[in-house]
Order: C-alpha cells, then structure tokens, then sequence
C-alpha cells in the first residue's frame, strides 16, 4: 500500500493534481504514521505546487512538515542507523529543506543541509550499492559539481565527476522506483547544458508519452527544441501556456515568461507580425504591484525585442 500511494501520488503531481496528489500523502502519513513518508512528500507536492504556480503562501506548512519528518527520520536513525530506508528518510527530508531554501534564496541554509542529504544519500549506498533512490541526487550533484568547476580540470587532485553524474541518473532512470522523474528531468537539462538536443527531446518525450500535459517535461522539451526545432518549441510552449489555470493571481508571470519565449523564438524565425502581436499582447496584461518585480526586466526586454521589429518598418 505504501508503494500505491506513493506511485499514486507521484503521477498526480507530475500531471498537476495537486489536490489529488496531497490526498494519497495524506493517507499516507495517517494509514502509516510510523514513518515519514507521508510528510515528505506533502511537502514536496506544496513546493511543486509553490514552483509552478509561482506562489509560496504554503512557506510555513512545508517548514512544519519537513522540520516534523527530519524529527522522526533522526528517531528512526537512533533506532538503527544500518537500516538504509532511515538514512533515506533523512536525506530526502533534508535534501527538500535545501531546496526550498535555495528557491527561497537562503543559501547559506540550502548548502548546508544539501551536504547533510548527500552524506546521507552516500550512506545508503554504503549499505546497499543497488539502492537506486539514491542514484538522483548524487548524480545531479556529481555532475554540476565538476561542471561549475571545469576551470579546475588541469589540477592534478581534481577529479571530473560529470561523466560517473550522468551514468548514475541513467541508472537512476532505468531503475528508481520513485525518483526516476526527477532524474530524467535532470538529465535533460544536462543533456540541453551539453549540447545535446537531440538526447534531450528523446527522453523528454518519452516521459511525455505517459504525462502528456506536464509542464515539468514540456519546459525541457521546449528548450530543447528551441535548438533544433523551433517551430515545435513554440508548440510546447504554447501547449504550457494552455494548461495554465485561469483562477490562480500569480499564474500572470508565467504567463508573460511564455508569451515572451514564444515571441523570442518568432524573433528566430524572423516573423515580425507574430513578434509584434505578442509583445503587444504581454505589455497590455494587467500585473498586480505584488508581481511587477519579478517581471520588470523581462517586460524592458519585450519593450526592446518590439523596439527592435517596430523600427525595421
């Protein structure tokens, strides 16, 4: 049962069911309280969710949530630190504090609970090599590391951990039971920071194929085909746009972030009426004062990109 709603709940947050999703996590934590599960994953549905919609109203809960699941995965370990699913409690509970606090730009917090994760993670795999949950977060980890850090090749103790990074999500995404989403998703932004397009569409799609609509996969998708088809690019951005809910305030800046990649890749193709039409488009929305912030350089840059098209009359 655990594993059902699990799955479950996954598949609806990767379709945008949110509500949906936070139901089977709820059930979760109440038909099986003795482990953390539950909380985690409610958490990582509000996140998702705060991500998506561009709203973080829900800070407090995740906070509670995921304070209140590191405490039972910490009791767990006193228990028995050789059982791998408590290290895995603990690293997915603190690997989602990182994250929330980077997407909330307390960095200092997200490095230092990112590394607890890692350790925790490494942990895992210590104990059972086979343990695929693992493989996600450490490929990610291994793979962006050494590609930040690219300067560094030449020194003689720096070892170049993109190629183990990108082996390990590919296990991850053949083998994860509940993670392979995230990996795929990393890979492809891997795959897209490498050059590889054409890689990138492949396994983007193919995570489409059971998650038609999922703007998680669409992005990827999207930019990828900005490379190589732009044309198809524009499509999915636009299938993005369509799937916005119309009731939701601060739903308005990923609708301007869209119509303004669409409008770039009409600029590419050098289509000037559908260029003017969309910045024209996205400057007569109507923004609330509490959302113009996050949008004032994109919106000088579409007054630019029109600039550019209305003086080549």
């Amino acid at each position: 049962m655990v594993n059902y709603l699990l799955k479950a709940g996954i598949d609806n947050i990767l379709s945008q069911n949110y509500d949906q999703a936070l139901e089977k996590f709820i059930r979760l934590e109440n038909d099986f309280p003795a482990i953390p599960l539950g909380k985690i994953f409610q958490s990582a549905v509000l996140i998702t969710k705060a991500v998506d919609y561009n709203n973080f109203e829900d800070d407090r809960k995740i906070r509670q949530l995921l304070d209140k699941a590191e405490e039972q995965a910490d009791s767990l370990l006193d228990i028995s630190d050789s059982n791998v699913w408590n290290h895995y409690y603990k690293a997915l509970a603190v690997g989602y504090q990182a994250y929330f606090s980077a997407l909330k730009s307390d960095y200092f917090d997200a490095f230092s609970t990112a590394l607890t994760s890692l350790e925790h993670f490494e942990i895992c795999l210590e104990i059972d090599s086979l343990f695929y949950e693992s493989y996600t977060a450490l490929g990610s980890y291994f793979y962006w590391k050494s590609a930040k850090t690219e300067f560094l090749n030449w020194l003689p103790f720096f070892e170049d951990d993109t190629e183990n990074g990108i082996n390990y999500l590919k296990e991850a995404v053949e083998n994860s039971v509940y993670h392979k989403h995230l990996a795929a998703n990393s890979l492809i932004w891997i795959y897209i920071d490498r050059g590889k397009y054409d890689k990138a569409v492949s396994l983007a799609e193919m995570f489409l194929k059971k998650y038609p609509n999922s703007r998680f996969f669409l992005e990827g998708a999207a930019r990828a085909y900005e490379e190589i088809e732009k044309e198809k690019a524009i499509e999915y951005y636009q299938q993005m746009l369509k799937s916005l809910p119309a009731n939701i305030p601060s739903i308005v800046i990923n609708r301007v972030i869209l119509l303004h990649k669409i409008a770039m890749q009409y600029e590419k193709l050098d289509d000037k009426q559908k260029v003017l039409a969309l910045c024209d488009e996205i400057l007569s929305i109507k923004i609330d004062d509490e959302y113009i912030s996050k949008l004032e350089g994109r919106l000088d840059r579409v007054e630019q990109l029109k600039k550019r098209f209305a003086d080549n009359d």
